[in-house]
């Protein structure tokens, strides 16, 4: 399922055929795959220099990827545009009903287990978890 920027490129680009988007889309995974294997080499030699060099490094990219992006516009009418409103009601009535979901009995004894696991990849994910196990076990990773 395509998300919104490869819509918003598909339109934009205008391509004869979906064979055409389909290689362009595949050639776009093999550069992210690659650049990903050498962010993941170049990351673990720049934190053997300096630790907190990978983090300023990655919070820049995200800053110079963020101002891209934000150059690309929506050439589509403004009329479509204006349909907004219902989708984010749609938006905001599916978050409505999936948490009203954690109150049905049948589920309520596993939500504390649901949300611990969930608050466990958070912390995995922002790499709080490291942090913690430094702190409080003396683990080293190092």
């Amino acid at each position: 399922m395509p998300g919104a920027d490869e819509v918003l490129f598909y339109e934009n680009l205008k391509f004869d055929k979906p064979t055409g988007w389909r290689k362009l889309v595949t050639r776009g995974s093999q550069a992210a795959l690659i650049g990903s294997l050498f962010a993941t080499v170049a990351g673990g030699v720049i934190y053997n220099i300096d630790p907190r060099m990978p983090w300023v490094l990655n919070t820049l990219a995200l800053i110079i990827s963020g101002f891209i992006v934000w150059q690309v516009g929506d050439l589509r009418p403004r009329k479509e545009r204006q349909k907004l409103i219902p989708e984010l009601q749609d938006y905001f009535n599916d978050i409505r009903t999936g948490f009203a979901q954690f109150r049905l009995p049948k589920l309520r004894l596993y939500t504390p287990f649901i949300i611990a696991v969930q608050g466990l990849f958070y912390t995995t994910g922002y790499g709080l978890l490291r942090l913690v196990l430094l702190d409080r076990f003396h683990f080293s990773f190092g």
